[in-house]
């Protein structure tokens, strides 16, 4: 193992020890959607038996085990005919083995329980009940089948008259509820749920009498600085040091930007532009007949001809792969069944990062086909980061003049995603001024104090009201972060009827807000930090993992929020981490800042079971430090409630006492901060708690220590 060391202000060590994990036992509930199991009562065989009875037989079963650690007690198993497919929590596995295999297992003294896999445990909970009343309502579902043989075998089940496609280990088709009971019983099966729709998470304010644009000058003199939004996150601390995203390219998935020809596209992005992919149904043109994919492009890459130099994109060096989902067929954006066929083209072009301005409005806060996809793609490519908005369908519903929780949207609900909301920006002309609650959806959704009469870009330290909230179904923390997303400036698409979203600047800018418009902003902060990585850190291909704690690590908590300590209602009820901003709003200042003297764990680092990680440093001032340990975990299983996989503990000792212990056991992530005094000694450890689903043995983390 390698240790970079950036500047020399602490002298640490690391080590690799084994340990014995005598207090780590393993659980005895199964936390399934369908339904939750104590597999240590005495209930529980009656409950299985009920729920078995009718059912068909299956070569599929759930084994839960009684050892926390995994990685040997799999191997053995697997001698015997045990296929493992995917686990479960807490302790199992869904695996696949004959009916003799599974009989010597009932007697296993290492099998806590066992069960098979039933049909009811194959349906999303947004499937709905289905009963004798509703068996023929329609529904257009996918069906993922454990084997891409499993699928070719159930499409001999479908009649010729079923609207289907397939792709891989899963199938696409229209079904009646009936139909997707039928489905549920067969063996190759693992999971159904509806199919959602996707759009772009631009916030949509139709131009009416009572929400207009505010037009502003047109005349580049009037520009403030802030118009673009990477004022407030201080790119120009990278900038400044020559960092523009050379060298980096970004694949953007979105509605298509501007003409779609790389000859005669916008020219404040010509020559960024490496190709353009078409994924929009009956498509034949990546061009952007919305604007919403142009003014995304802008944000990223912009270089700011038109406007002689001062709205420029995030990272206006970086290169983009444009690939266009647009359907001029549907008039929606559109996405293949598996989105491994979306980010593979855009990897195999070079790009390492992946912007996503759109996803689902339904279903909020599931972890689902789409988010088990990007984890699996990002697990698969360790070195592939993906950014997606959080989604705008934040709203103060039972008004109390907070926004409600529970809001984020797929596939931003996945783990190792970075999932963007939006805070406000600074711009009183143009776009959108009006208080939130005097816009067309304000009624239904921000009329109550004191969002009410909030404006929609006076203060830095607020949040968009439309910002989608956490935390998923399952408890965890998203967003990760925000970004400015309101009265954001940058390109309109010259496509003929492309819309000009909040209003236009001038012909060739216009203002637009949205967690789609935070997203970018992010995706090129992104580009930047992989950038200097390479250049002055010197890592030849820095993970996803790395880039995106860092990214995290350096956050600007926005606590209390706009309305302050002394308002009626605190727009923050605590500091960050929080389920409103995340760890906060993206701040290039602090990300890689020599003075808050930096140590960079090489992103190779990896545990196993029974080793625990150790780094210690001597301290030479009084202050704090802050540590964030994060992980790519492994995609989660369809039909399990709980999305961790792998699980990870940090905890902190100075002069050998334990000072800080992060045991977080929903997300992939553990932060810590600790006082220090001078020539004190602090030992950073990281501990497995539970690693049920491995690369080779090992899981790779990240490890980012600070001097706050």
């Amino acid at each position: 193992m390698r240790l970079r060391e950036c500047f020399l202000f602490l002298f640490l060590s690391f080590s690799a020890t084994c340990f014995f994990a005598d207090s780590l036992h393993a659980g005895d509930v199964l936390y399934l959607k369908a339904k939750k199991f104590v597999t240590s009562t005495a209930q529980f065989a009656q409950e299985l038996k009920t729920l078995s009875e009718g059912s068909p037989r299956s070569e599929y079963y759930i084994v839960q085990l009684k050892k926390p650690q995994f990685y040997d007690l799999k191997e053995k198993l697997a001698l015997s005919g045990v296929q493992f497919i995917s686990y479960v929590p807490d302790d199992a596995y869904i695996i696949k083995a004959n009916p003799v295999v599974i009989q010597r297992l009932q007697s296993n003294p290492l099998v806590q329980a066992i069960m098979p896999y039933l049909p009811q445990f194959k349906l999303s909970p947004s499937v709905g009940s289905i009963s004798v009343f509703n068996q023929n309502y329609i529904q257009r579902v996918a069906i993922r089948c454990f084997s891409n043989e499993g699928c070719h075998k159930l499409l001999d089940l479908l009649k010729p008259e079923m609207e289907s496609k397939s792709s891989q280990s899963m199938l696409v088709a229209t079904l009646t509820n009936k139909e997707i009971l039928e489905f549920a019983n067969q063996s190759e099966v693992e999971w159904i749920e509806p199919v959602k729709e996707i759009h772009s998470m631009v916030m949509d304010f139709a131009e009416t009498e009572e929400v207009r644009s505010f037009q502003a000058s047109g005349d580049y003199s009037s520009l403030t600085g802030f118009e673009t939004g990477t004022k407030i996150m201080n790119f120009e601390s990278f900038w400044n040091q020559g960092y523009f995203g050379s060298d980096e390219i970004i694949a953007m998935a979105d509605s298509g930007l501007d003409s779609g020809d790389v000859q005669t596209v916008v020219d404040d992005v010509s020559g960024n532009i490496i190709e353009g992919q078409i994924f929009g149904l009956f498509a034949d043109s990546w061009s952007d007949p919305t604007g919403h994919g142009t003014h995304v492009a802008g944000s990223i890459a912009g270089k700011g001809k038109r406007s002689l130099g001062q709205l420029i994109g995030a990272a206006r060096e970086s290169s983009l792969v444009v690939q266009s989902m647009w359907s001029p067929m549907l008039n929606t954006l559109t996405t293949p069944p598996n989105l491994k066929k979306l980010f593979e083209p855009a990897y195999q072009a070079g790009a390492r990062i992946h912007s996503d301005s759109w996803g689902s409005g339904s279903g909020l806060g599931e972890y689902d086909f789409h988010a088990h996809q990007v984890d699996e793609f990002i697990w698969e490519h360790p070195d592939f980061l993906i950014v997606f908005a959080a989604g705008n369908s934040g709203a103060d519903l039972d008004q109390d003049g907070r926004i409600d929780h529970g809001t984020i949207s797929s596939p931003g609900t996945a783990k190792n995603v970075l999932t963007v909301g939006s805070s406000e920006n600074l711009l009183f002309n143009g776009g959108k001024q009006q208080p939130w609650g005097e816009l067309r959806q304000g009624v239904n959704r921000w009329n109550t104090e004191p969002i009410a009469s909030d404006k929609v870009s006076d203060n830095i330290d607020g949040l968009a009201a439309f910002s989608s909230r956490g935390p998923t179904k399952d408890g965890r923390i998203k967003p990760d972060v925000v970004a400015p997303g309101t009265n954001i400036l940058s390109l309109c698409s010259q496509v003929t009827g492309a819309s000009v979203l909040w209003g236009a600047f001038n012909d060739y800018y216009c203002f637009s807000g949205g967690t789609s418009m935070s997203t970018p902003l992010v995706s090129g902060a992104a580009s930047l930090v992989r950038q200097r990585l390479k250049k002055e850190y010197h890592f030849v291909s820095p993970s996803a993992a790395l880039v995106k704690a860092l990214l995290i690590h350096s956050a600007y908590d926005m606590y209390p929020g706009q309305y302050g300590f002394g308002s009626s209602v605190q727009e923050l009820e605590k500091e960050g981490p929080n389920f409103d901003q995340g760890f906060g709003r993206v701040d290039l200042k602090e990300t890689l800042n020599p003075d808050k003297t930096y140590f960079v764990i090489e992103d190779n680092q990896s545990i196993s079971e029974g080793v625990e990680f150790s780094k210690k440093f001597e301290s030479r001032e009084n202050g704090s430090i802050k540590v964030t340990l994060y992980y790519t975990d492994a995609p989660a299983t369809a039909a399990a409630e709980k999305a961790l996989v792998n699980d990870l503990d940090l905890s902190v000792y100075v002069d050998d006492k334990l000072i800080k212990v992060s045991e977080d056991k929903l997300n992939n992530i553990e932060q810590a901060s600790v006082e220090v005094q001078k020539n004190q000694t602090v030992e950073v450890k990281v501990k497995p708690f539970r690693l049920p689903q491995l690369k080779n043995g090992h899981l790779p983390f990240v490890l980012i220590i600070t001097k706050l």
